[in-house]
């Protein structure tokens, strides 16, 4: 019997059929790189910490702030974990994923890897775990009902079984094999990294960092990477976007390249801090140009124009 292609494969076959591929250093591993990624977002919870202890009551909303864009750091570096950033040999790249970046946020590389990969297989269907369409939240209520649901945590139990629970088998990539983890505590990196968090907001004295912390994971963070992916996937269908948009879009969106989500489904392998030399090769040799729809200049612009757009189609339909 045969299988029907994935569409990441029917879209690297719309790559090669035009020729194009990427430099050939892109695909190179840069320790130093993978190193200046993963700090990253412990030097925004640092400047959370000076923000609460220097900046009086001002300052507290501008560490809630860092404390959000940290994690978002560490979002985007679980699923950099999940394509391999970390190491060549997978249990070795998860144990790093894991205690590096995963903990924190109280998640698992493996069990977002299962789920992920199946986004890379059925994106765009029915079958794809993690799709959610403009025209699906305009029948929920549109984006500020969104918002309201996952600010009052209504999203969060969905969450927790979601990745704390682990993929279920229908959630793993087509003919993925089942990798559960073997380890004989697969959750103590969860554990150890809030104790951690904990200890930390202590001993500086900020202990109310933590409930804002676990709050905002639970809450705002989510919500911008399912409001990036309106974004990237707008369709219902395979289509995948790069985001140019400004720094602070960027920051609290989709950090540490994730904005180039084009480069990233068309070659998977690619780390993610040679993305950036991926996108100035697809604008040098004209494919933008080209293929527009897959490039977009702001997250929060087409959030807006899109579901302007979805609204008034339902408006003509009804």
């Amino acid at each position: 019997m045969s299988v029907a292609p994935s569409s990441e494969a029917v879209l690297r076959g719309a790559i090669r059929a035009e020729g194009i591929r990427p430099p050939a250093f892109c695909s190179e591993r840069s320790a130093l790189w993978t190193l200046l990624f993963g700090a990253r977002p412990f030097a925004w919870m640092a400047v959370a910490l000076l923000l609460a202890g220097f900046g009086g009551w001002a300052g507290w909303p501008a560490a809630a702030l860092c404390l959000l864009v940290a994690q978002r750091h560490f979002q985007t570096l679980v699923h950099d974990g999940s394509h391999g950033l970390y190491h060549r040999t997978r249990p070795i790249n998860d144990q790093l994923a894991d205690w590096l970046a995963a903990g924190w946020i109280g998640m698992t590389v493996d069990n977002y890897r299962r789920i992920h990969l199946r986004h890379h297989a059925c994106n765009g269907s029915a079958d794809d775990p993690e799709h959610v369409s403009f025209a699906t939240v305009a029948e929920a209520g549109g984006l500020p009902t969104l918002v309201l649901r996952y600010a009052c945590l209504s999203e969060a139990l969905r969450l927790v079984r979601k990745y704390y629970g682990g993929a279920r088998r229908s959630e793993r990539a087509p003919g993925a094999a089942d990798r559960r983890s073997k380890r004989p505590f697969p959750h103590l990196h969860i554990v150890a990294t809030q104790l951690i968090l904990v200890a930390t907001f202590l001993a500086t004295g900020r202990p109310a960092l933590y409930p804002i912390w676990l709050y905002l994971a639970m809450s705002w963070s989510p919500l911008l990477s399912r409001l990036r992916f309106l974004v990237e996937h707008p369709g219902d269908n395979d289509l995948t976007v790069t985001t140019r948009s400004s720094h602070l879009e960027r920051l609290l969106f989709a950090p540490l390249n994730f904005n180039f989500h084009f480069e990233h489904h068309a070659w998977p392998a690619v780390p993610p801090y040679r993305l950036p030399r991926v996108h100035r090769h697809l604008r040098a040799i004209g494919f933008y140009d080209r293929h527009p729809e897959h490039a977009n200049a702001s997250f929060v612009g087409s959030l807006v124009r899109r579901d302007r757009a979805q609204g008034a189609l339902g408006e003509a339909i009804r």
